[in-house]
């Protein structure tokens, strides 16, 4: 009998002695079961570190599942920038007076307690948010769109309802080109525009157009449209007939009307930046740079600030007389390549009677329209002395520029003080009363809409519901969008459901891992009685038996749960790396306008050690209930264990 431990086995309980025993055990048992050879009590051991290890894989593809499933889900429906996040899009509040402008913007992002008559709650002003402003363009006939030739008011238009539906508005956003994340998104994930067209305006203004709405787009309308106002030749060039295989999304200019300046809408060519799809709630059709917009607006305001705007915010010259000077005794040869210019020129009133070859243009016509026309009547530059030998002696031309203006990065226009005009020079900070020098025009005011991007999923409720909160003079002045507050009330419902689903699905698979985790333990144990007994008879107490127990368990765990995390880290690289995904990215790019999904992405770190946590305890406790299987106690003798 063993009534009293003797000093042999104190010394063999003493916990520095447990503690060796135990890892040497562990380290034996793994050692067995890994390396070929004789492993006296088989290799369960190497049985449960594998089913551990595919456990951990289990639940860490399951995270990964569940985060892609809701990650994807909030992609869809409200859009996201990777640079940026999740986009929530608010108006201006109807039943205020107030706009977007500067000090909305402002209150945002300065520093300590909130100042004059704006409140902005503290959980928008934190470093990772930002208000983006932008102004909603409405309408092809509105501010930016095709129209109609005043030459044939009658045409049919070029954005037309598509054929068994309604037509997609043309409404694009005006947006801060220098702070704006959509813009940058946009600019690095589209076509860049570089045929020859692009060549012959490469000051040209920037437009990032959006490929999936363009299915209201009537290109055969909107290359007859641009004969009745551009040469030919510029229509075949920048516009080449469908005939030819060619898409809008081929184009490298696109000709839109424009409110420039006072009068008829001018036809102004944009570098066409395409894009499948630009990621938001609502259809979007392109973006632009505000500070184009403000100059455009500016210009119609102030009859001095002429633009060009073919030429962006340089210097541009247009021409207002042309004149071709035939050589000694080559007048006929010169009026044939006359009669050429005059027909790409679209000939009219412009050109005038006389002896010499002369257009004068009442409403000056853009300098790289006139030099192409020249150039493909086969006459000289007009900047340079014709070659000698030619029917024609010289080309001239007089021009008048525009008013060269810059667009800073916080969103202010600079403009000579002299352009503007008495009433202008009053809205220009520098100018004062003075013509002299350049005054700067803030035009981060009277913006209809904005964006807030939130880095996370699981932020958007709590900043959607202070966006709401802001107040200027106690009125609130945001609203959320409608499509937007749509989408988010869709991306609730679908998480609710997909949580009130996740608890019994959980129970049911947890239920389950610990009946296998709890048989794995019961066969380890079962086999290993004949070794426990041996212990106890060599003068180890009970304690020491189970503390080597446990820490067998426990290194097991401590091997197999990381082992399954690396696991599963490296099959979802390698699904990632053959592509198994290809044709959901591409549906994403073409219809969604999102890069890189990530069907199954890396659970958060957080979540992931509570679950490599919650399988060690389990583990363990399972252990505790297994060894009381086992008559192992303080008074249990060898026989027992050994019967």
């Amino acid at each position: 009998m063993r009534d009293s431990a003797g000093p042999t086995d104190a010394r063999r309980d003493r916990p520095d002695r447990a503690v060796r025993v135990a890892l040497w055990l562990a380290w034996t048992e793994l050692r067995r079961s890994a390396l070929p050879g004789t492993a006296p009590d088989g290799r369960d051991f190497q049985v449960l570190i594998f089913f551990l290890i595919l456990l951990s894989l289990f639940v860490s593809l399951l995270l990964s599942l569940q985060a892609g499933l809701l990650d994807r889900v909030a992609d869809s429906l409200m859009g996201k920038v990777e640079t940026a996040g999740y986009p929530i899009v608010i108006t201006a509040a109807l039943h205020t007076p107030y706009k977007v402008d500067r000090a909305i913007v402002e209150a945002f992002t300065a520093e300590g307690p909130p100042q004059g008559d704006i409140t902005v709650p503290p959980t928008l002003r934190v470093p990772d948010l930002e208000l983006h402003p932008f102004r909603i363009l409405y309408g092809s006939e509105g501010t930016l769109g095709f129209g109609r030739s005043d030459r044939d008011p009658d045409a049919p238009p070029a954005w037309q309802a598509t054929q068994g539906g309604s037509a997609t508005p043309f409404n694009g956003w005006a947006v801060r080109r220098a702070h704006d994340p959509l813009w940058a998104w946009a600019m690095e994930h589209a076509s860049a525009p570089s045929g020859k067209a692009v060549g012959l305006f490469p000051d040209a203004p920037p437009i990032v157009l959006n490929v999936a709405l363009f299915e209201s787009f009537d290109y055969a309308a909107y290359r007859a449209g641009l004969a009745k106002d551009l040469p030919a030749p510029l229509v075949a060039l920048t516009a080449p007939a469908s005939a030819d295989g060619v898409r809008p999304r081929d184009l490298d200019i696109l000709w839109l009307r424009a409110n420039v300046g006072v009068g008829p809408k001018p036809l102004v060519p944009f570098r066409a930046h395409w894009i499948p799809n630009i990621p938001a709630a609502e259809p979007i059709t392109y973006l632009v740079p505000a500070g184009l917009m403000a100059a455009f607006q500016r210009s119609g305001i102030w009859p001095g600030f002429r633009l060009f705007p073919e030429h962006g915010s340089g210097e541009g010259r247009r021409v207002s007389l042309l004149q071709v000077f035939p050589a000694p005794g080559r007048a006929q040869e010169a009026a044939k390549a006359a009669e050429a210019l005059d027909a790409c020129l679209g000939g009219g009133d412009a050109r005038q009677p006389g002896a010499l070859p002369r257009w004068r243009f009442e409403d000056p016509l853009p300098l790289a329209i006139v030099t192409f026309c020249v150039t493909k009547a086969g006459l000289p530059d007009m900047e340079t002395p014709a070659p000698p030998g030619g029917p024609v002696q010289a080309v001239r031309a007089e021009t008048v520029a525009s008013v060269p203006y810059t667009v800073t990065s916080d969103d202010h226009l600079v403009i000579p003080c002299d352009a503007v005009g008495t009433d202008g020079r009053e809205r220009l900070d520098g100018c004062g009363m003075s013509d002299h020098g350049a005054g700067r025009y803030d035009f981060l005011t009277g913006f209809n809409g904005a964006t807030v991007y939130v880095p996370r999923r699981d932020r958007i409720p709590e900043t959607r519901d202070a966006l709401l909160g802001v107040r200027r003079d106690e009125t609130q002045v945001f609203w959320i969008a409608p499509s937007y507050d749509r989408a988010l009330d869709r991306f609730h419902f679908i998480e609710s459901v997909l949580s009130a689903a996740r608890l019994p699905l959980v129970g049911v698979g947890f239920v389950f891992a610990l009946f296998l985790t709890a048989f794995f333990l019961t066969v380890v144990i079962s086999h290993r009685r004949r070794t426990y007994g041996l212990m106890l008879a060599q003068g180890f107490g009970a304690r020491t038996v189970l503390f080597a127990v446990a820490t067998q368990v426990l290194v097991a765990a401590l091997i197999a749960v990381p082992a399954g995390f690396l696991l599963a880290g490296l099959l979802r690289g390698g699904f990632s790396w053959i592509g198994w995904d290809a044709d959901v990215q591409h549906l994403a790019r073409e219809t969604l306008g999102l890069h890189g999904v990530d069907i199954l992405p890396p659970p958060d770190p957080l979540t992931l050690v509570v679950a490599g946590l919650a399988i060690l305890a389990s583990s363990l406790l399972l252990l505790g209930g297994t060894l009381l299987l086992l008559p192992l106690r303080h008074r249990t003798e060898p026989t027992d264990l050994l019967k």
